[in-house]
C-alpha cells in the first residue's frame, strides 16, 4: 500500500505514483480520454481500499482519510482524484447498507483494486436535487429487476466494473425538499451486463480525463440481490451520503492548493517589473507618450530576483516625491533624468542605454514615439542564457 490511509492517519503517494498522475494530467488533457495505465496504477496502489472496513480487506478509512486522500490526489490529477471519490463513495454505501452477501460479494474486489466502481445517479431534467428522474425500475414476474433510461454525468464510464444505479421504481407520493424523492432504488449494475451501454462522446471542458459520459440502462435485467438498499428508500441512503463528513469538495481543494502552490513558486522566482533604475530588466518606454512613465517591461535581462537594492533605490525617490520636489528633480537626483531642458526624450534614451550598456538605437514604435529594443551586454550569464 502507497500510505497508511486508516485510522485517521493522513495518506501518502508515492513519489512514483504522484509522478506518474502528473505525467497523466497533460496527456489526457489534450486527448480528453481516460488514462487506462494510470487508473492500473492507482488499482496497484492499494489505496483504493481505503474507505473499505478491514475485516473486508480494505484500510478502513473514515471521511476525513478520503478527503485527505482525494486531495492530495487532486493536486496532481484532478480527473483522477473525481474517478476515486465515487470509488469510494459506492465502497462506502455497499459497506453501510450492503447485506452480507453484497459485501463478501463486492467489497473485496473493491479494495485491493480488482474493481472499479463508479455512480451514475444524473439525468437530464432530473435536476441537481435528482427528484424528477425518468429512469425507471419494474419488478418483473420472476422477482428481478428490468432498468430503461439514461444517465448522464457518470464519471468512471466505460472505465469502472460495478454501477450504483439510481431509478424510479414507484410513483412518488411526496418528491419533498431534500435530495432524492421517494419510490427512489439503488441497484448495483456490474458493467458487463448487456442492458448498460456507456458513451464517452461528452467533449469537457476540464478533467478530461476523468471519463465522464453518459450510461444508457436499455432492458437492463438484475436480479433483486443486486438491489442496494430497501426499495423506494433510496432517499435515505442519499442522506447518510450528505452527513458522512466525505465530500466531492476535497477535488476542488486540491487543485486549489495546486495553483496556491504554483503562484508561490512563480514568485519567488519573479524579477522586478516595476523599477528601470534597479537594473533588474530592460524597460520601454510608452509608445507615443511625451510624459514620464508609466514604464513598462521589456524581456527580462537575467534571472535576478528582488532583493534590498531595489527598495533601496526607490526609496530616495519616493521621499523626493512626499517632500513636494518635482518628479524630474526627485528622478535627478537618483541620475536618471539629466537637468536641462533641451531634447529631454532624448536625454533620457541615451541615460537608459547608458544603463543598460547597450549601443543599440531606439527604432519607431506602433503608434508614434520610440521603443527601446535593447541587446545585453556580452556577460557571462548572457552567454549561459544563450543570448
Amino acid at each position: 500500500m502507497s500510505g497508511a490511509v486508516g485510522g485517521g492517519m493522513r495518506p501518502l503517494l508515492t513519489a512514483g505514483l504522484r509522478a506518474r498522475l502528473s505525467e497523466s494530467a497533460d496527456k489526457t488533457d489534450h486527448a480528453g480520454e481516460p488514462d487506462r495505465e494510470v487508473l492500473a496504477a492507482l488499482r496497484a496502489s492499494g489505496l483504493l481500499g481505503t474507505a473499505v472496513p478491514v475485516r473486508h480487506g480494505g484500510a478502513g478509512g473514515d471521511a476525513v482519510a478520503v478527503n485527505r486522500l482525494v486531495e492530495e490526489i487532486a493536486r496532481v490529477n484532478p480527473s483522477v482524484a473525481i474517478i476515486a471519490f465515487q470509488h469510494f463513495a459506492v465502497s462506502a454505501r455497499i459497506a453501510e447498507w450492503g447485506t452480507e452477501e453484497q459485501r463478501e460479494r463486492w467489497l473485496p474486489r473493491l479494495a485491493d483494486g480488482t474493481w472499479l466502481a463508479a455512480s451514475a445517479w444524473s439525468e437530464t431534467g432530473a435536476g441537481a436535487a435528482k427528484r424528477n428522474l425518468a429512469s425507471g425500475g419494474e419488478r418483473l414476474a420472476d422477482g428481478r429487476w428490468r432498468l430503461d433510461g439514461s444517465k448522464t454525468f457518470t464519471t468512471g464510464a466505460g472505465v469502472a466494473d460495478l454501477y450504483l444505479v439510481l431509478v424510479q421504481t414507484a410513483r412518488p407520493v411526496d418528491t419533498g425538499t431534500g435530495y432524492g424523492a421517494d419510490g427512489q432504488t439503488f441497484f448495483l449494475v456490474e458493467a458487463g451486463n448487456p442492458g448498460l451501454v456507456p458513451d464517452l462522446g461528452l467533449d469537457l471542458a476540464g478533467m478530461r480525463g476523468s471519463a465522464t459520459g453518459l450510461i444508457a440502462l436499455d432492458g437492463c435485467v438484475v436480479a433483486d440481490a443486486d438491489r442496494l438498499g430497501p426499495a423506494g428508500g433510496a432517499a435515505s441512503i442519499i442522506a447518510g451520503v450528505r452527513e458522512s463528513g466525505a465530500s466531492l469538495g476535497a477535488v476542488s481543494v486540491g487543485i486549489a492548493q495546486a495553483a496556491f502552490d504554483l503562484a508561490v513558486r512563480h514568485a519567488r522566482g519573479t524579477v522586478c517589473w516595476t523599477c528601470p533604475g534597479c537594473g533588474t530588466g530592460w524597460w520601454i518606454w510608452r509608445p507615443g507618450s511625451r510624459r514620464r512613465g508609466p514604464w513598462w517591461p521589456g524581456p527580462v535581462r537575467g534571472p535576478r530576483p528582488l532583493g534590498p537594492d531595489h527598495a533601496a533605490q526607490q526609496a530616495p525617490r519616493e521621499r523626493g516625491r512626499r517632500g513636494g520636489l518635482p518628479r524630474r528633480r526627485a528622478d535627478a537626483r537618483l541620475g536618471r533624468v539629466p537637468r536641462g531642458r533641451g531634447g529631454r526624450a532624448a536625454a533620457r534614451r541615451r541615460a537608459r542605454h547608458r544603463v543598460h550598456g547597450s549601443d543599440q538605437r531606439p527604432v519607431p514604435g506602433p503608434g508614434g514615439g520610440d521603443v527601446d529594443r535593447l541587446t545585453p551586454r556580452p556577460t557571462s550569464w548572457s552567454a549561459a542564457a544563450g543570448w
